[in-house]
């Protein structure tokens, strides 16, 4: 069985990386296949670099970026704005099962 990924990158001090780790959480108790779940915490630019961070808070799925929108040309250690705010638990269960089908398409 192939195994998926979930994972929070965000700075400390972000005002928006509580609420995203809370419905990532919850999107990974509503799931129907296993997700393996981790949080990185950006400290440094250098981090920024080693993540391809794209702002706090980033959601990344099977190593795919969860929105595609107003991604950064270079990392850096700066906030990420999503359009339609911090992405509910079930748009991110929505966008997980999205990313599986196509990979499983493959």
């Amino acid at each position: 069985m192939l195994r998926h990924s979930l994972e929070v990158q965000y700075f400390e001090g972000c005002p928006h990386e509580r609420l995203m780790r809370s419905n990532a959480r919850k999107a990974i108790a509503q799931a129907d296949f296993e997700i393996e779940y981790r949080e990185t915490i950006i400290h440094t630019m250098a981090d920024a670099i080693r993540a391809r961070f794209c702002g706090s808070p980033t959601l990344i799925f099977d190593g795919e970026d969860f929105s595609q929108e107003n991604l950064p040309a270079e990392p850096s250690i700066t906030c990420r704005i999503y359009p339609n705010g911090i992405p509910s638990a079930e748009e991110i269960i929505e966008r997980m099962r999205d990313i599986k089908s196509r990979t499983i398409s493959l």
